[in-house]
């Protein structure tokens, strides 16, 4: 890929995720409800050539699992998959159908796909009874395919990339971040104790606020609550107790809560080392850099609407430039933590063993 194209796949990444994160200004009838703007610039790219494509979708991926902090989570896991798997049908619709299929046709498609890779795979987690949830889930989903692409024939394409300089000095060395990111994390994933799986959601929620990330314990409460969803509706041994015609069933329950715990631990982690990694000058840290800028722009524009804000920030020729403000911490506490989830992991399968 030559550096005109790593540019523009950088700037259009990055426009996707400024995009998504707009949806956070934009009040939802439902708490899980999207609009899919991020997938915006997924459409206006579908002309580019296949390499650059990738590289945008690829980026766009990892760079909103990255900013959320759920790039190692399985909700992480399952947001990369299903960006993946719909912008690659949708380019491969593109070039079968060329001129004979517009963005709304191409938009819907999509959206299809993204439903039904985010169903088999959140069914492999959280049981088949997730299936159930697939038909107002592919409605909204096509609902709002809808909207991205009346949005796509409307959006300002910028008739050149803007270039930003930046700090690209690290706050700890990012090859010894990632190792322990991915041991603590696959520790973490593997534990088969209700107990350790506790101890260590507690231990990363201290990592997070070690990492300087701000805790927010609302969402874990709702994943819990739908991992105890999950097993009323799949029931799995003796019944513990019945609320009306609902019953409680003992092992699915505790499933239900190790799952919860196991999945908010990574959550927590994967925030934590969100906030501690700081992008370095490959295409990633480009891509990040431009989001941003983005943002920093944006924030700066007074007494105008959200929509001519975003207008103003995607015609700008110089974005803003930011100071990363990333708290320092030392390669010896992540080690240590690393030591702790290996530790709990090991314990938990041996405990389970006896």
């Amino acid at each position: 890929m030559q550096l005109q194209d790593k540019d523009k796949a950088a700037y259009y990444a990055s426009l996707s995720i400024f995009l998504g994160s707009l949806e956070l200004f934009i009040p939802k009838p439902l708490p899980f409800f999207r609009l899919g703007l991020s997938n915006i610039p997924i459409v206006l790219s579908l002309e580019m050539p296949f390499s650059t494509f990738l590289a945008i979708a690829l980026l766009k991926a990892l760079g909103n699992s990255y900013i959320s902090g759920s790039l190692f989570s399985f909700f992480g896991l399952i947001s990369i998959a299903q960006a993946l798997s719909s912008s690659l049908s949708m380019f491969g619709l593109k070039k079968l159908l060329r001129k004979h299929v517009s963005f709304y046709g191409i938009s819907m498609f999509g959206a299809l796909v993204s439903t039904i890779v985010q169903t088999i795979l959140a069914s492999l987690f959280l049981g088949s009874s997730i299936a159930s949830l697939m038909p107002i889930m592919l409605l909204s989903s096509l609902l709002t395919s809808l909207l991205v692409a009346f949005f796509s024939y409307r959006i300002p394409v910028p008739q050149s990339i803007p270039r930003i300089d930046r700090d690209v000095d690290g706050n700890a060395n990012v090859n010894v971040c990632v190792v322990n990111l991915l041991l603590s994390g696959f520790s973490i994933m593997i534990i088969d104790s209700l107990l350790f799986a506790i101890i260590s959601f507690v231990f990363a929620l201290l990592f997070q606020y070690i990492s300087g990330r701000k805790i927010k314990i609302v969402p874990y409460v709702v994943l819990l609550l739908l991992m105890i969803l999950t097993s009323i509706i799949t029931p799995i041994g003796k019944t513990i107790f019945k609320i009306g015609f609902i019953s409680i069933t003992q092992i699915a329950f505790e499933n239900a809560l190790k799952n919860a715990f196991v999945l908010s631990a990574a959550i927590a982690l994967s925030q934590g080392y969100s906030q501690i990694i700081k992008p370095g000058k490959g295409i990633l840290g480009e891509t990040l850099a431009y989001f941003t800028s983005m943002m920093a722009s944006f924030r700066d524009i007074k007494g105008k609407t959200l929509i001519e804000k975003a207008r103003i920030v995607l015609s700008l020729d110089n974005l803003k430039q930011t100071s990363d403000r990333r708290k320092k911490t030392k390669p010896i506490i992540l080690f240590l933590f690393s030591f702790v989830f290996l530790t709990l992991t090991v314990l938990s399968r041996t405990v389970h063993l006896h």
